[in-house]
Protein backbone atom coordinates (compact mmCIF):
# COMPACT_ATOMS: atom_id res chain seq x y z
CA UNK A 1 0.00 0.00 0.00
CA UNK A 2 1.59 2.99 -1.15
CA UNK A 3 -0.51 5.67 1.12
CA UNK A 4 1.56 3.11 4.27
CA UNK A 5 4.71 3.29 2.93
CA UNK A 6 4.72 7.37 2.55
CA UNK A 7 3.54 7.88 5.83
CA UNK A 8 6.13 5.33 7.41
CA UNK A 9 8.87 6.93 5.60
CA UNK A 10 7.05 10.35 5.84
CA UNK A 11 7.03 10.78 2.40
CA UNK A 12 5.19 13.66 1.17
CA UNK A 13 5.56 13.00 -2.53
CA UNK A 14 7.91 11.45 -5.04
CA UNK A 15 9.04 11.77 -8.70
CA UNK A 16 8.02 9.16 -11.05
CA UNK A 17 9.91 7.89 -13.85
CA UNK A 18 10.13 6.14 -17.08
CA UNK A 19 9.02 2.77 -17.26
CA UNK A 20 6.91 3.44 -14.27
CA UNK A 21 4.40 6.32 -14.95
CA UNK A 22 1.75 4.32 -16.04
CA UNK A 23 1.73 2.19 -13.09
CA UNK A 24 2.15 5.35 -11.09
CA UNK A 25 -1.36 6.42 -12.65
CA UNK A 26 -3.15 3.20 -11.61
CA UNK A 27 -1.89 2.99 -8.29
CA UNK A 28 -2.94 6.36 -7.30
CA UNK A 29 -6.01 6.92 -5.57
CA UNK A 30 -6.45 9.81 -7.45
CA UNK A 31 -5.64 11.81 -10.37
CA UNK A 32 -5.88 15.27 -11.50
CA UNK A 33 -5.61 17.39 -14.54
CA UNK A 34 -3.98 16.59 -17.76
CA UNK A 35 -2.69 13.08 -16.29
CA UNK A 36 -6.54 11.45 -16.87
CA UNK A 37 -5.94 12.43 -20.11
CA UNK A 38 -2.28 11.04 -20.92
CA UNK A 39 -2.97 8.09 -18.42
CA UNK A 40 0.62 8.59 -16.98
CA UNK A 41 1.79 9.82 -13.67
CA UNK A 42 4.98 11.65 -13.14
CA UNK A 43 4.17 12.98 -9.45
CA UNK A 44 2.78 11.82 -6.54
CA UNK A 45 2.23 13.14 -3.50
CA UNK A 46 0.15 12.73 -0.17
CA UNK A 47 -2.96 14.99 0.30
CA UNK A 48 -4.57 13.54 3.65
CA UNK A 49 -4.55 10.06 3.64
CA UNK A 50 -4.84 9.78 -0.29
CA UNK A 51 -1.72 9.48 -2.70
CA UNK A 52 -2.74 11.94 -5.78
CA UNK A 53 -1.66 11.38 -9.10
CA UNK A 54 0.11 14.31 -11.77
CA UNK A 55 1.37 14.44 -14.96
CA UNK A 56 4.08 17.74 -15.51
CA UNK A 57 5.36 16.53 -18.72
CA UNK A 58 3.15 17.88 -20.89
CA UNK A 59 2.51 21.15 -19.18
CA UNK A 60 6.61 21.75 -19.01
CA UNK A 61 6.68 20.19 -22.69
CA UNK A 62 4.34 23.09 -24.32
CA UNK A 63 6.08 25.34 -21.90
CA UNK A 64 9.51 24.79 -23.58
CA UNK A 65 8.58 25.06 -26.86
CA UNK A 66 6.01 28.29 -26.10
CA UNK A 67 8.66 30.55 -27.36
CA UNK A 68 8.90 29.02 -31.21
CA UNK A 69 5.97 29.32 -33.94
CA UNK A 70 5.04 26.16 -34.91
CA UNK A 71 2.27 24.55 -37.15
CA UNK A 72 3.20 20.93 -36.24
CA UNK A 73 4.86 18.94 -33.64
CA UNK A 74 5.63 14.80 -33.96
CA UNK A 75 6.23 13.59 -30.83
CA UNK A 76 7.88 10.25 -31.31
CA UNK A 77 8.10 7.33 -28.54
CA UNK A 78 7.68 3.77 -27.76
CA UNK A 79 4.56 2.58 -25.91
CA UNK A 80 4.91 -0.96 -24.29
CA UNK A 81 0.98 -2.44 -23.98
Amino acid sequence: NIVKVFKELQISGASVTVPHKEWAYRLADEVRGIANNIKAVNCLVLEGDKVIGYNTDAEGFMESISQWKYQNVLIRGRRDS
